[in-house]
């Protein structure tokens, strides 16, 4: 998988380089044949056509974020800690799931967050959290679950859509630091 992924990236690539070396001479030309206030016109045209189609969330607003509270004696130091749980390897990139545990020194309670990202190279793959969740059993072990859509995409254009589940488990002590 990690094989494909990185050749899909590298196809991406060559493919926007390509267009770009042809747009480029095609809008020479077209400056020495029509000027260049013309030529900045059709660039604008052309630049406004590649904005995203999407709706913009608010700043920090993720659907797919997790947050509940656990027992404090779970938990067994002050302070937030994070970790992170992988769950797939693209090659140049990676799907993570980011686990957040805080404790006050003074409460008996302590919060545990959780969310899902995409990180490295990801040119050619987008991933879009639907669901993460994370509980801590009496074992001290931290159980996890995630899903979200894997889109492959050619140009910024989506060819595939997988959805993926992730499920684990794992002992806090052998959570990785971030």
């Amino acid at each position: 998988m990690a094989a494909f992924t990185i050749g899909w990236g590298l196809l991406n690539l060559g493919l926007a380089i390509t267009v770009f070396v042809i747009s480029w001479r095609n809008f020479r030309i077209y400056s020495e044949r029509y000027g260049s206030v013309a030529t900045g016109i059709l660039l604008l045209l052309t630049a406004s056509m590649c904005q995203s189609l999407g709706t913009k969330q608010p700043a920090g607003a993720n659907p797919a974020a997790f947050q509940t509270t656990v027992s404090g004696s779970l938990i067994p130091d002050d302070g937030p800690h994070s970790y992170y749980v992988q769950l797939a390897d693209f090659g140049f990139s990676k799907l993570t799931q980011g686990i957040i545990l805080n404790r006050a020194s003074d409460s008996t309670t302590a919060q545990l967050s959780s969310y899902v990202n995409l990180t490295g190279f990801m040119s050619g793959i987008h991933w879009t959290s639907i669901y993460t969740s994370v509980t801590v059993g009496a074992n001290r072990h931290l159980q996890y679950n995630s899903s979200g859509t894997l889109q492959w995409l050619l140009l910024g254009i989506p060819i595939y859509t997988q959805v993926k589940y992730f499920t684990g488990d794992v002992p806090a002590d052998r959570l990785k630091a971030i």
